[in-house]
């Protein structure tokens, strides 16, 4: 049918001629949801009723009838692409679109490969039809969520240790995604032991070691290397292994790997054993008395017992031996030598008797002091929260007080003094790595200059303060992808990061990192992303960075119409929202490629000075200060023929 616009009068006038075909249906659009399509159209003038029918490429028919606007088509199958016709069916008029593929069929044979020497899990799958990329979610057992996006068919991703995971694939299609792939199941290899704390028993020839508890770990194996090589191993199903076979006077190096069914996690940092003293010709005789001292740590004091004297009952066959008291000393040790015979007992008295050596011999005597043990079992702990640090140990004998350091690698250090066996430090500096030693003292004499403090440190523990928040934390989105990326700058030490996206909607997105960069791939279009970063070292968590957000690309605008004003050249274009939206961009564009535009904040925007007998092709994009949306779907505006009576 042909309309014409005249004025009816008799002097010269341009006038607008506009084309009209009501009975064919006009704008046809196709929306998949799952399984169904959702196909819509203009109003053809004159139908009555519509008939859609799909043609695939494999010659599959789906069809609906309606009297409406729109009709869902059902039961489609997957990667397959359609031919969509919609007919009148009171008129001989129809119009047909191709569709892009339909929903990509789901993947198969998803399978997961752990990579135990390392935080990373190899995940691959059987290419499915239709699909041209893969969403791959993995979901952990402590709410671990990640989605990632990629066009081929395997993954490496970085993971938590020690839990458990789902993972499932979908295909993404030019329309639509498809369904997800069956879940597949996996455990990531056990967490490194940390926290290692190294004992040793005076006078034997035990070692034990003991760590924190690591998650996904269902034994633990320790091994404790000597300095010429030779090695002791202890497996356990707890937290701390014992050796009773190390050798006397050898140091040692201790590390803890843990394991589970099918993986054996990266070894600790190590921590030292010193068995005993190294003999020397200095500390001879106290080597020789070891093995009398069943409860006390033997330490050569600098300040020895004064004014020894020593007497012979020759009737008895007694040897008596006598001494000034040291000041604060609370027991001694008394050894006697003669030949190939020798004798040594404990006494808390400054006089000692010995019997049994023949009087005729040379017969040598000393005396020790038995010094405070050094302290054992020295461990650190942190409360997350409060940032309080607890260090405590085993009493040892002979010790009067304890003076516990933490040192930083800087040499910033704090002490703490106590008389029992613990310690608190406040307001240690985050992100710190701290040597952690107690030193066991009591009261001795020294002959010339007054009361002085014999010192027995323990053996250095390592402790990590908790981890600082990231600072600078920036936002950037690719508007091409639709990517999202957020990075930071670390402060002091951390062993992963935990970055959080959260939409208004709740939609949100976890991201666990060893580095200070996260992507997020195929944000959801006009969503504005609350994004913060935490530090995480072993089980603690900072407080989270600064909160900053950042918006994903605008939505294409839908619905978008056309009202042609003829006789003013003008057309107005008009659409509905966009989420995230500030602005809006029409473009109207002719064949001859000259183009009219015209930009808003509202929904609607008028386009003038349009040419007569023009086929324009008018499309509208949404804007913020970031990025422009992709084009809305094209609409076809006619302009009428220009003629003058």
């Amino acid at each position: 049918m042909t309309g014409y616009l005249t004025t009816g009068a008799r002097f010269s006038q341009t006038f607008c001629l506009i084309y009209i075909t009501p009975c064919v249906p006009t704008n046809v659009s196709i929306h998949y949801n799952l399984s169904t399509a959702r196909v819509m159209w203009n109003t053809a003038r004159g139908a009555a009723s519509y008939s859609v029918q799909a043609v695939s490429d494999r010659n599959l028919t789906v069809a609906c009838n309606t009297s409406n606007t729109h009709c869902s088509l059902t039961a489609l199958q997957c990667s397959h692409t359609y031919s969509i016709t919609v007919m009148t069916q009171s008129l001989a008029c129809n119009n047909t679109v191709s569709s892009a593929p339909y929903q990509p069929c789901p993947p198969t044979n998803v399978s997961a490969e752990v990579l135990c020497e390392s935080d990373e899990v190899k995940i691959s799958w059987q290419e499915a039809s239709g699909a041209e990329s893969f969403l791959v979610t993995v979901s952990g057992s402590d709410g671990f969520v990640k989605t990632y996006s990629t066009n081929q068919a395997l993954l490496r991703a970085s993971l938590p240790c020690g839990q458990d995971f789902n993972v499932t694939v979908r295909g993404q299609g030019s329309m639509c995604n498809g369904i997800p792939s069956s879940p597949t199941f996996f455990k990531t290899a056990p967490c490194i032991p940390r926290g290692l704390a190294t004992d040793a028993e005076c006078g034997f020839d035990v070692g034990s070691v003991s760590w924190q508890p690591t998650d996904g770990a269902e034994t633990y194996i320790a091994v404790a290397t000597g300095l010429d090589g030779h090695t002791h191993r202890c497996i356990s199903n707890t937290a701390s292994c014992t050796w009773s076979d190390l050798h006397c006077g050898e140091e040692y190096s201790v590390v803890v790997r843990a394991k589970s069914n099918n993986c054996t996690s990266l070894p600790s940092n190590s921590s030292i054993i010193h068995m005993g003293m190294i003999l020397t010709n200095e500390n001879k005789k106290f080597a020789q008395v070891k093995e009398t001292l069943s409860d006390h740590c033997f330490f050569p004091d600098p300040c020895a017992p004064q004014n020894l004297s020593a007497t012979v009952n020759c009737d008895m066959k007694v040897v008596s031996l006598s001494w000034d008291a040291s000041s604060g000393a609370k027991m001694y040790t008394v050894y006697a030598e003669a030949g190939n015979k020798s004798v040594s007992l404990n006494t808390n008295m400054t006089t000692a008797s010995f019997t049994g050596f023949t009087l005729s011999s040379n017969l040598s005597l000393y005396v020790f002091i038995l010094g405070p043990c050094k302290p054992i079992g020295v461990s650190a702990s942190q409360d997350c929260l409060t940032s309080i640090a607890v260090v405590t140990w085993q009493p040892s004998n002979g010790s009067d007080v304890y003076t516990a350091t933490m040192q930083t690698d800087t040499g910033v250090s704090k002490m703490c003094m106590s008389d029992t066996n613990q310690c608190s430090f406040l307001d240690l500096m985050c992100g710190q790595n701290f040597s952690v030693s107690v030193t066991a003292s009591n009261q001795q004499c020294d002959v010339t200059a007054g009361p002085a403090t014999s010192l027995v440190p323990s053996w250095p523990l390592k402790f990590n303060s908790i981890p600082c928040p990231p600072q600078n934390v920036s936002t950037q989105v690719d508007c091409s992808s639709n990517d999202l990326t957020v990075s930071w700058e670390a402060i002091g030490d951390a062993d992963h990061f935990l970055v959080s996206l959260a939409a208004e909607n709740g939609e949100s997105e976890l991201c666990n990192t060893t580095n200070t960069v996260c992507f997020s791939s195929n944000a959801t279009c006009g969503k504005t992303f609350t994004v913060q970063v935490t530090s995480v070292r072993e089980h603690c968590r900072s407080v989270h960075s600064q909160t900053q957000s950042i918006q994903s690309e605008p939505c294409p605008p839908t619905d978008v119409r056309v009202n042609a004003a003829c006789e003013h050249h003008r057309a107005v274009v008009s659409w509905t929202p966009s989420p995230g939206a500030e602005t809006y961009h029409v473009v109207a564009e002719a064949a001859d490629g000259h183009t009219h535009t015209c930009n808003t904040s509202s929904t609607n925007c008028s386009l003038s000075e349009l040419h007569c007998d023009e086929q324009y092709t008018v499309f509208v994009t949404a804007g913020h200060e970031n990025c422009s949306s992709k084009a809305s779907q094209n609409v076809t505006l006619n302009t009428g023929i220009c003629f003058r009576t």
